[in-house]
């Protein structure tokens, strides 16, 4: 980001100013310890924007059709800290029921603003995705559709649960409701979803859409006055900082061949790999014990030794016998009960792991026709949906992204091992991905089968691409394709399942050629969640 680029902070303390008539003096504030935490957090104080959030801004500050989602969100902030009652009593509230209610009141306080700024809320329409929300699974799906379809005034998606809130929010338009009459309207409605028993943990969820805030500042908890504190004493890092010290730890290289299709044999040791780690990840992060693939009768006597990890939740794989028991003579005595009921297995998965490798050559930066988003964007959030979902099933996975300068400097950064925890850290670095550059997949693809070692008995290869293979010094269109569907064959021949997720319509047939038309997902910038979901179901396929 060169110097002409506005900063994140001054652009929305400008559009509060705008919004607001000066009517009060807000502030936006940075807080760099909030690394890895999404979303943002109003204050009574104004806005404080987490690392992550910061940087996102920043970035997108630097291309043309920003300013839509900046605006939404000064609109958003204005909406609660005009109309909505601040630091409200849990109580007994569930995390599913917050979520619940904060969706409904922030929706309350858009129509409202939207009734007094013209203009808002179409700004505000335009930040929802019915397609996206349709194709969300889950509890998150829930909610979204939820929320989409409150923002639409309708029921999009023909959905009892988006009927009923609908219907309460129509009466929460009424002259004086209050906060409480927003809790009373939206419990029910999470007891309802509630009962359709899925999984809600409040530490991955993320509110959608991302112009909304964490809705910290409208709960009396620890966190919110965590946050009050951070606005207050939020300072600007000092100009004369020193500069960051040198990402890059260590590089190791590596010399493979490379498939001649013109003369139908291999180049002996043509290729060079410089793979290199991130020295922030690599001190951040501690290492997963877990064994090395050993044989059948090892596994089954490991297996008998360890049991089965397992924790209880409010749903399950089974009902705890003595946990519902205990809850219902808790009931019976008046007493609130313990609702986590049902045990959650989880077996130990050291058969299995994943590998992520992301296409971070030059054509990644280029713009998706319809959209102000690029391919590196759409690569990275699949990354991150994919490595949120990998992380909870307690599956080894390691993410890792390539680029080439001619067949003497393949790059290969590894951003996550197979042995390394996942986590904040990571998370940053990954969105620090940058793309330039060209496009060597073959060396990349069989570097792989050298990061995946011995540590799992199976592998799954998921490539993360936006076309064909190409470099600098390679003139034949098809040697690189060729090279690069002979790497993934010698894969699979090693007992490796291969997958590549396609972003965007260009390069279809070369990523075909190269990976066999089974095993490429197409996703369209609109579609990606969708094209997630099928590729999650092809992970758990070869997981069993």
């Amino acid at each position: 980001m060169d110097d002409f680029t506005p900063k994140p902070e001054k652009v929305l303390k400008g559009l509060l100013d705008c919004l607001g008539g000066r009517a009060r003096a807000l502030t936006v504030g940075i807080d760099r310890s909030r690394r890895g935490a999404p979303g943002y957090a109003i204050t009574p104080f104004g806005l404080v924007l987490g690392d992550t959030t910061y940087r996102q801004m920043s970035d997108s500050l630097a291309h043309a059709g920003s300013e839509p989602p900046l605006v939404a969100t000064a609109a958003h902030a204005l909406g609660h800290l005009r109309h909505s009652t601040l630091f409200n009593d849990v109580g007994k509230l569930k995390d599913l029921s917050i979520a619940l209610i904060s969706i409904l009141e922030d929706e309350r306080v858009e129509r409202r603003i939207g009734a007094e700024l013209p203009g808002v809320r179409g700004v505000l329409a335009r930040q929802f995705d019915p397609e996206y929300a349709s194709a969300l699974i889950g509890v998150e799906g829930a909610l979204a559709r939820i929320a989409c379809a409150l923002n639409r005034r309708e029921n999009l998606f023909d959905d009892l649960l988006c009927e009923k809130a609908l219907l309460a929010l129509d009466r929460l338009e009424e002259p004086g409701v209050t906060f409480d009459d927003v809790r009373a309207a939206g419990s029910p409605i999470a007891n309802d979803l509630g009962q359709l028993r899925y999984r809600f943990d409040r530490s991955r969820y993320e509110v959608w859409p991302p112009y909304r805030d964490d809705n910290s500042v409208l709960w009396s908890d620890k966190r919110a006055e965590d946050q009050v504190h951070e606005a207050v004493s939020t300072q600007r890092e000092p100009p004369n900082r020193p500069p960051p010290p040198d990402e890059t730890v260590q590089e190791r290289k590596f010399i493979y061949d490379e498939w001649d299709h013109a003369q139908a044999h291999y180049l002996p040791g043509h290729v060079v790999v410089h793979e290199s780690v991130s020295r922030r990840v690599d001190q951040a992060q501690g290492r997963i014990r877990f064994s090395p693939a050993v044989s059948q009768q090892s596994r089954r006597s490991e297996r008998h030794r360890r049991g089965r990890r397992r924790y209880f939740s409010e749903a399950g794989d089974a009902v705890d016998l003595d946990r519902a028991i205990a809850r219902s003579v808790d009931l019976a005595c008046g007493i609130p009960p313990d609702e986590r009921v049902h045990e959650v297995r989880l077996r130990f998965r050291t058969r299995f792991g994943v590998l992520l490798l992301l296409d971070a050559s030059e054509s990644a930066n280029d713009r998706i026709p319809g959209t102000y988003s690029t391919v590196l964007d759409h690569e990275r959030r699949a990354l991150r949906h994919l490595a949120t979902l990998l992380a909870g099933e307690a599956t080894p996975f390691g993410v890792y992204s390539f680029q080439s300068d001619t067949r003497e400097h393949v790059t290969v950064r590894m951003h996550k091992g197979l042995a390394d925890r996942w986590g904040p850290a990571i998370a940053e670095d990954i969105h620090a991905i940058r793309a330039h550059k060209s496009t060597r997949m073959g060396a990349a693809i069989r570097h792989m089968a050298t990061a995946a070692g011995r540590l799992t008995e199976r592998t799954l290869l998921i490539v993360l691409t936006d076309g064909e293979p190409s470099d600098v010094d390679a003139s034949d269109p098809d040697y690189l394709v060729e090279d690069a569907r002979r790497a993934t064959e010698e894969l699979r021949t090693l007992g490796f399942a291969v997958l590549c997720l396609k972003i965007g319509s260009a390069g279809r047939k070369a990523c075909e050629r190269i990976f066999g038309r089974a095993g490429v997902v197409h996703s369209e910038a609109d579609r990606l969640q969708a094209s997630l979901v099928t590729l999650v179901r092809s992970i758990r396929t070869e997981s069993e």
